[in-house]
């Protein structure tokens, strides 16, 4: 075998640890293995998060430039190493690895696992808890600025058939993904010097006791429609077709509706029925965020469907992670959580002071629903 880096790229929990394992098992001569948590871990407790992308900036550059150099002198010294990273979540760590072995062989290699299986794995490991976050962000930003090789798929493939896949792949004379990887960021920055500033998207809460949340989005779809925006309007929890929802799929085509779930208000434990339609719902407002189809998207009821225990914090939070820059996502419902209050560059909290509810008065057509 010829002295190579084997670069296993992919989210936490994805599969990479085992991969390697298996391509040790396979490979006809012996490889070493190196993770980017080894180094992570010597940083000093004040300066370290729970992974190497959450610790101060100086000491993460530092600690992966030291993993960088010291896999790439073991393949200068002869030796094939398999490393396993989290590269492709920040540029610069992607530069300073392709600075430094641009005279050894690199095989760089894409692990892909779909985001339900990630999460499933992630909560039920054993030597740690409380990453399902870190996985979940990783999962849709750690393959951005990539090319590979070869990609495996974890999903339902096992570690040996990845790993005779990889040792495949060794068999080719030319490695291009380096050279790919560069040509695609430099057609990036060309288009990107070329086109106008896109539009700023935020990340907007309508939360609170008081009535009118759905309210507010609303007006806002209709105002950004009649700006020429193109807007998605994704529902949890609620399943009748209240009239404005009537009215907006009837006069207006720049608005998409769709509603996720049983439709009825979720007391005590929630059925399969209604955590699939949420699942449901979740991937359909991820797919409209990443879809370039739409300017505003709105996840009525998404705090709502987190308190019914129907979805989990972290998917909340990896779908407006996943938020492209220019897009902007409205989340209604009460009680939202501190963390996504956080992330927020607008909090309207409605304040119940009197409602017609109080006095007797039932919910009324046109007004309330």
């Amino acid at each position: 075998m010829i002295p190579t880096l084997i670069l296993l790229n992919g989210a936490s929990s994805a599969g990479k640890t085992t991969i390697a394992r298996a391509l040790q098992q396979l490979s006809s001569t012996p490889c070493f293995h190196a993770q980017i948590d080894a180094f992570a871990k010597m940083l000093p407790p004040s300066e370290m998060g729970r992974c190497v992308l959450e610790a101060s900036g100086a000491f993460a550059g530092k600690a992966v430039h030291a993993f960088h150099t010291a896999v790439v002198a073991l393949v200068r010294d002869g030796e094939t190493v398999i490393v396993d990273h989290v590269l492709g979540e920040d540029r610069l760590w992607v530069q300073d690895l392709i600075g430094m072995s641009s005279d050894i062989r690199v095989l760089v290699v894409g692990v892909h696992c779909d985001l339900p299986a990630l999460c499933e794995r992630e909560r039920n490991r054993t030597d740690r808890e409380g990453f399902e976050d870190i996985a979940v962000r990783q999962h849709h930003r750690v393959h951005d600025a990539l090319c590979y090789d070869v990609e495996v798929d974890t999903t339902h493939a096992g570690p040996e058939d990845c790993a005779r896949k990889i040792l495949d792949a060794m068999e080719s004379p030319i490695l291009n993904a380096w050279g790919n990887i560069l040509q695609k960021w430099s057609a990036t920055d060309c288009a990107d010097a070329k086109a106008p500033s896109p539009r700023k998207g935020c990340l907007q809460i309508y939360t609170g006791d008081g009535k009118g949340k759905t309210t507010a989005a609303t007006g806002l779809a209709v105002r950004s429609a009649g700006a020429g925006l193109r807007v998605f309007i994704g529902q949890f929890i609620k399943g009748k077709d209240s009239h404005e929802m009537a009215v907006l799929r009837e006069r207006f085509p720049e608005i998409s509706i769709e509603q996720f779930g049983e439709g009825r208000f979720i007391r005590g434990k929630p059925t399969p029925a209604d955590i699939e339609g949420a699942r449901v719902g979740l991937e359909r407002l991820r797919s409209a965020l990443s879809s370039d189809d739409y300017d505003v998207v709105i996840a009525d009821e998404a705090n709502g469907a987190l308190n019914a225990g129907i979805i989990t914090l972290a998917e909340l939070l990896s779908l407006v992670d996943s938020r492209p820059p220019h897009v902007e996502l409205v989340i209604t419902g009460r009680s939202a959580r501190p963390e996504l209050v956080e992330r927020a560059e607008l909090v309207t909290e409605m304040v119940k002071v009197k409602h017609c509810f109080d006095a007797g008065i039932p919910a009324r057509e046109g007004i309330e629903y």
